[in-house]
């Protein structure tokens, strides 16, 4: 009997693979994907994490198709944000998702498009202070002293708890990726948007402290009511 029947499947796929890009058999092609996946998932399940970080710089997490899993993860399983740092992160991938791009604004504020100016070269947009926004992890009572559970979202809401957004991975992969500059695409945007579009609407009942104005994207200006009552206009 053998006692790795999976290296020998591997070792035929690999053997049967193309020997070059001018190889154009379909069935080594296939050969090829089979090898691909069954490695990945090799690696993925049984690999030795310390001996793929000290010889290929990498870990089991680099075979899954998501750059930040490890990162949701850990606040699935901790619940933990230290200095609100991942809160903070994901109100700047809300803001820039709403295109305003400066990063301090977008970081301290959620920032929402007014859409009341489509036709002008000024853009506006209303702000809401991060910090009446939190992380929680979702609440099944006592269901877990009788089944085995674990989460599989993230809840980012405000804290007077009226509005909230439920971020699965894959919601919390496309805006950690936005926060980096990523432009979604239009399929992205239908499939994933729909509760962020719902979330943005619940918090535009709320008022504003700030609204926020550019025509540029460089020129940032701020616009709020100071404590005497009177508006104000400042540069940023």
């Amino acid at each position: 009997m053998t006692a790795n029947p999976d290296l020998d499947y591997l070792k035929e796929y690999f053997f049967s693979k193309p020997e070059g890009t001018s190889d154009r058999d379909e069935e080594k092609k296939e050969s090829a994907d089979l090898f691909l996946s069954s490695i990945k998932r090799k690696v993925f399940f049984e690999g030795n994490d310390k001996y793929l970080s000290e010889q290929y710089a990498v870990d089991h997490y680099s075979f899954l198709p998501y750059r930040y899993f490890e990162r949701f993860v850990t606040f699935l399983t901790t619940g933990l944000d230290a200095h609100n740092l991942l809160r903070d992160d994901l109100v700047l991938s809300i803001s820039k998702s709403e295109k305003i791009y400066n990063n301090e604004v977008g970081r301290e504020n959620v920032c929402i498009s007014t859409n009341s100016l489509k036709k002008s070269t000024t853009k506006a947009f209303y702000g809401f202070k991060a910090a009446d926004f939190e992380l929680v992890l979702p609440d099944v009572g006592n269901q877990t002293e009788y089944i085995e559970y674990f989460p599989d979202h993230i809840i980012f809401r405000h804290v007077d708890k009226t509005a909230s957004l439920e971020i699965n991975i894959d919601l919390f992969e496309i805006l950690m990726r936005i926060k980096e500059g990523y432009v979604p695409t239009s399929i992205e945007i239908r499939t994933f948007f729909l509760n962020l579009e719902m979330f943005k609407r619940r918090i535009l009942a709320k008022r504003s402290t700030k609204v926020f104005l550019t025509e540029d994207d460089s020129n940032l200006y701020s616009f709020e009511k100071s404590a005497s009552g009177k508006l104000v206009l400042n540069k940023i």
